[in-house]
């Protein structure tokens, strides 16, 4: 084992700060390749989520102001971009990471990602087949 020292930002992706950490050397690169990726795309990560999930709930409106038709093929969208984006970026949360492991935490986070995204085809075709039927 060894110590590395690899710059973690907060939860919000701001104020990164050292961190030593042990880990195996063959484990080093990849270590800090997650590290420098939570960096710089952690932000980004969390605005697509944030926003899409304002517009999930938002679409719940669209019922209400006669667009009932359009609920499921719009909310099944939008839980396929989450997920995408769930996938393209796999950070789990300190304490998952800590509680897991970097390796397994991205895993199980992909594999959530994977899950959503196939509800959100479900709710798709779900939709586009009662707007054809109905």
């Amino acid at each position: 084992m060894i110590e590395i020292t690899v710059a973690v930002p907060d939860r919000l992706g701001r104020n990164p700060t050292p961190t030593t950490m042990t880990v195996l050397p063959e484990h080093e690169d990849k270590v800090r390749a997650y590290s420098r990726a939570v960096a710089q795309d952690g932000k980004r990560m969390l605005i697509l989520v944030l926003g899409l999930s304002i517009l999930l709930v938002l679409a719940s409106v669209l019922p209400a102001v006669g667009w009932e038709m359009l609920t499921l093929p719009v909310t099944g969208g939008l839980a396929v971009t989450l997920g995408g984006v769930l996938f393209r970026y796999p950070f789990a949360t300190p304490e998952t990471i800590q509680m897991m492991g970097m390796g397994r935490s991205r895993k199980v986070v992909r594999w959530l990602a994977a899950f959503i995204v196939l509800l959100g085809l479900g709710l798709v075709v779900t939709g586009v087949y009662a707007m054809v039927v109905g």
